[in-house]
């Protein structure tokens, strides 16, 4: 993870709106409609500094990641957590090489939590990398037609990953 700076005119007022974690939590109560996405204590969430962007596409891009901690059966926030990695498209035209990119960040994502994680934690057979959902804010005028999984930009995917 690199530190960031801000080189997109929009970046500063991106990041800015993005640090507050109620705009995190409407843009989520939004745009997704999952069942884990209503679990989510933004009140105890951890805005993550740095950016996971790869450096040719720091002028295109900007990125926030949050660690939020989700709710248990109690109403409490509890243990387990997700990271929602924001990224922000700021170019007019669609990108179809985002699904791939996505794929480097959030193993770029995971790398960094590997190596932030004791490493007899790390070493144990129960050790899982918590998930990481990814949600993109494109702000081009055309319809974004891109693919949005994995599986659609590999030949026989809907097949082969699904059944890895």
């Amino acid at each position: 993870m690199s530190e960031k700076k801000d080189s997109h005119p929009h970046d500063t007022g991106y990041r800015l709106l993005l640090s507050y974690w109620e705009i995190v939590q409407q843009l989520v109560e939004g745009y997704v409609d999952e069942d884990w996405a209503k679990k989510l204590d933004f009140e105890n969430s951890e805005r993550m500094d740095g950016t996971f962007i790869l450096k040719d596409f720091q002028k295109k891009e900007t990125d926030v990641l949050y660690k939020v901690k989700m709710l248990g059966e109690d109403g409490q926030s509890s243990e387990e957590e997700i990271y929602l990695y924001l990224l922000i498209e700021h170019q007019s035209s669609v990108d179809y090489t985002l699904p791939f990119r996505i794929l480097v960040y959030l193993t770029r994502i995971w790398t960094h939590i590997f190596d932030n994680t004791d490493q007899k934690e790390r070493e144990k057979k129960s050790f899982r990398f918590p998930p990481v959902f990814p949600l993109v804010l494109y702000n081009g005028e055309r319809e974004w037609t891109a693919a949005s999984s994995m599986a659609d930009i590999v030949s026989h995917g809907e097949t082969l990953i699904a059944s890895s």
